[in-house]
């Protein structure tokens, strides 16, 4: 991952809904850090609880 890459912010949304799954998923693609420095906005124990065994980088 480069330090040039644009910093985008990414926020969960509802955590009681889809929105952490989703951003999940979006950070298990290499294809996101190819293209920029995600910087997820929310709660953390929503983010660590969607992750369901899906390897974020």
């Amino acid at each position: 991952m480069s330090n040039n890459l644009p910093l985008i912010a990414i926020t969960l949304g509802d955590v009681a809904g889809i929105g952490p799954e989703v951003v999940v998923k979006a950070l298990a693609l290499p294809e996101v850090w190819d293209v920029c420095r995600p910087l997820v906005i929310g709660d953390a124990r929503a983010l660590t609880e969607a992750r369901l065994g899906i390897p974020i980088p």
